[in-house]
């Protein structure tokens, strides 16, 4: 995938159209790394969400077009690697059910 999209070879179809291809470049920053957040949540209780971070860069899981098992993360023009050990069933979970909500006690 990475020698493809540098060669200007890779396209994400974003609607129905298929003549409405854009082109996918490879993100040089290295791989994004899925982790879990906790967030208080007034004084209620707490929100448990899912994240990609690297280095400096953070991005919540909803944010990627799509995320791949083989180890992708795609938005809307880049395709990155995602890290080799993420529990991909997390991120399934969490992309499709969103935010876990936690009461207080």
């Amino acid at each position: 995938m990475a020698l493809a999209a540098r060669a200007g070879r890779c396209y994400l179809q974003h609607s129905e159209d298929p003549q409405e291809l854009a082109p996918l470049a490879w993100d040089e920053g290295g791989a994004w790394r899925f982790g879990i957040e906790m967030r208080r949540r007034d004084r209620s209780g707490w929100t448990v969400i899912g994240a990609l971070r690297r280095g400096d860069g953070h991005m919540e899981l909803a944010a990627p077009v799509l995320l791949t098992r083989g180890g992708l993360v795609f938005t809307g023009d880049r395709v990155a690697p995602l890290a080799p050990d993420t529990p991909f069933e997390w991120v399934v979970h969490l992309r499709k059910t969103g935010p876990i909500v936690a009461p207080e006690n």
